[in-house]
C-alpha cells in the first residue's frame, strides 16, 4: 500500500515492528471511535490490512448509519481520504490544502501507524457527523470484535448530533413518565414521526447496541467486503483470459 503524502520517512512503507506495539504480531490493530462532542464510542479489534474503503462500511455499522451520503477521512497531515464525490459535496474546501486520495489504496495500518494516532471520520457534509478514531494499544491476539460500546446509534436525517441529542432527551422523559405512570397526551411529534411511539423501539434505541451484536456485524461486513474483493479478483482473471 502507498504511503499517505505528508508522512514521515523516504515514500517507503515502514515494516511492521516499527509501527506496531509489543505483543502483536500485526495482524489485527485496536481502535477507540468517539462520536464527537457525544458520550458515544466504540473500542473494536479489526484486521490492520482493511482498506479505507471498506473500513467507511464497518463504521456505519458501528453507529447505526445508513450508508446514504457522502464521506470522507482525514488525518494530521492534512490527507483527505475519499471516493471522490466529496469533492463535490457540501463542503467547499475539501480540495483547498487537502490532498483528495483513494481510500481502496491505504489501509487502516497506513495512516494510523502507532499508539496514539488520530485519523478523524466526516459523514453527511449537511448534518456533519465527526467521528475521532485512536490507535490504542494493539491486541495480544486476533480476535475481531467490539470490546466495549457506550451509547445509543446515530438516527439518519435528524439535524446531526444536536437532533440526535434532542431526540435522546425527549425519549428519556418520555420513558421516565411512563415509567411514574404520569398520563401522556399524545406522544412528541418528533418521536411518533421517526417511528418511537413504540415501547419496544424506545427501549431498544435507549440501551445502545451490545457488544455481541456490534461484533456480529463487523465479522458479518468483513466477510462480505472478503466475498466483494474475490468476486473481482474472479472477473479481473477472466478479463485477462479474454485478452480485455
Amino acid at each position: 500500500m502507498a504511503v499517505p503524502v505528508g508522512a514521515q520517512g523516504d515514500g517507503k512503507k515502514e515494516h511492521a515492528d516499527e509501527s506496531m506495539n509489543p505483543g502483536s504480531d500485526g495482524k489485527t490493530i485496536k481502535l477507540k471511535l468517539n462520536l464527537q462532542r457525544t458520550r458515544i464510542k466504540r473500542i473494536v479489534t479489526l484486521p490492520a490490512d482493511i482498506s479505507l474503503d471498506d473500513f467507511n462500511c464497518i463504521i456505519q455499522d458501528l453507529f447505526g448509519f445508513e450508508r446514504k451520503h457522502l464521506w470522507k477521512f482525514k488525518d494530521r497531515e492534512g490527507n483527505a481520504y475519499s471516493d471522490g464525490n466529496a469533492a463535490i459535496g457540501y463542503e467547499s474546501n475539501i480540495m483547498d490544502k487537502d490532498y483528495l486520495l483513494n481510500p481502496c489504496d491505504y489501509t487502516i495500518a497506513d495512516v494510523l501507524r502507532k499508539y496514539g494516532d488520530v485519523l478523524r471520520y466526516v459523514y453527511n457534509y449537511a448534518e456533519d457527523w465527526k467521528i475521532v478514531i485512536t490507535r490504542m494499544t494493539d491486541p495480544r491476539d486476533d480476535q475481531i470484535a467490539c470490546v466495549e460500546t457506550i451509547g445509543t446509534n446515530a438516527i439518519e436525517e435528524v439535524d446531526g448530533i444536536w437532533g440526535l441529542g434532542e431526540l435522546t432527551e425527549a425519549l428519556e422523559i418520555y420513558e421516565k413518565e411512563e415509567r411514574a405512570g404520569k398520563p401522556h397526551k399524545d406522544a412528541d411529534r418528533r418521536i411518533a414521526k421517526l417511528g418511537y411511539d413504540d415501547a419496544e423501539k424506545r427501549k431498544k434505541f435507549l440501551a445502545g447496541p451490545t457488544k455481541r451484536g456490534l461484533t456480529k456485524l463487523i465479522r458479518n461486513e468483513i466477510d462480505a467486503i472478503e466475498e466483494r474483493h474475490r468476486q473481482c479478483r474472479d472477473e479481473a482473471g477472466r478479463k485477462r483470459q479474454r485478452g480485455e
